[in-house]
This record gives C-alpha cells, structure tokens and sequence, in this order.
C-alpha cells in the first residue's frame, strides 16, 4: 500500500472525487479492514453529491472506531 497516496487523499480531502474513488475502491478490495478507506470513499461521493452516499456512510460507520467523529 502506497502510505504517501493515503496520505495526499487525507489532506486533500475537500477536494477528492471520482478519480480518487477507482483508486480507492481497488485498495478496498486489497484491504478490506482499512477502516480509513471507507471514510474516504464516503468523502468522495458527497463531495460529488453521488448516489449511494447514505449506504456508504452506514458502511463507514461499522468500520468506525467512533461514530461521534464520522
């Protein structure tokens, strides 16, 4: 996994959207337990009003270690 691209999605993350997402989505599928993935690709669809953003972010929240902060 490459740390410096997580990275750059974190700090970026106002202005992630669907080209980070197939990126995501692959990591995904690698690493399913990386929570951080999850908030991210959550992040990534309501920055681009997508659809699906409700089930993504109840997926989100399973992975959460704490929901108060989702």
């Amino acid at each position: 996994m490459d740390t410096a691209k997580i990275i750059s999605f974190l700090n970026q993350s106002a202005s992630i959207g669907s080209k980070e997402m197939v990126e995501l989505s692959s990591l995904k599928k690698e690493f399913p337990w990386f929570s951080t993935l999850y908030h991210l690709e959550a992040k990534c669809l309501k920055n681009e009003n997508k659809f699906g953003l409700k089930k993504t972010i109840k997926t989100a929240s399973l992975f959460a270690g704490d929901r108060e902060v989702l």
